[in-house]
């Protein structure tokens, strides 16, 4: 018998964190989804986390900026 699945004690604290949700792209921006995915050994889903997480981390000032102007 072979294993297809192992249980990490990473797992839940991980998928606790984490929702589902559903976004519409553009099927190009899929495609270059994939390849990119592909090219770095990750899932579709990690690598659209990563692209994500990168671009809201190069918009964190723009977040500041208008909290500021808000007060």
């Amino acid at each position: 018998m072979v294993a297809l699945w192992s249980y990490n004690e990473h797992m839940d604290t991980e998928q606790q964190d984490k929702v589902h949700t559903n976004v519409r792209i553009p099927r190009e921006l899929l495609e270059r989804m994939r390849y990119l995915s592909r090219a770095h050994a990750r899932s579709l889903n990690r690598e659209i986390e990563v692209a994500v997480r990168e671009y809201v981390a190069r918009h964190a000032d723009d977040e500041k900026q208008s909290a500021k102007q808000a007060s």
